[in-house]
């Protein structure tokens, strides 16, 4: 069970892992359409390649944020060393869970 001094730091880690999970997930639709606006205006403005770059930037310094999270029970890395593993809902090293306890 989780211990209540741990919430705030628990609520953390769950919101930078949905932003990097929501903006992974949003980077096609959004640049896909972003890349057709030029041809259905109309118009030669490539600005695809403006709109991209703080994008992505944006992605990498939430990703690198995730990543380094640290666990608030043992002080290491929440999410462990993988990339595949900031996915998971369990410290790699002290299995503190980071979902949301259900209530009684």
């Amino acid at each position: 069970m989780t211990s209540p001094d741990y919430a705030p730091e628990l609520a953390r880690l769950r919101r930078s892992r949905s932003i990097v999970l929501w903006m992974w997930l949003a980077y096609l639709p959004l640049f896909g359409t972003i890349a057709m606006l030029p041809s259905w205006l109309g118009s030669d403005a490539d600005f695809m390649n403006y709109a991209v770059f703080p994008y992505m930037a944006a992605w990498v310094i939430a990703a690198l944020r995730l990543s380094r999270s640290q666990c608030p029970r043992c002080q290491e890395r929440f999410f462990g060393r993988f990339p595949m593993s900031r996915f998971s809902s369990r410290c790699r090293y002290c299995d503190l869970s980071c979902a949301v306890p259900k209530a009684p």
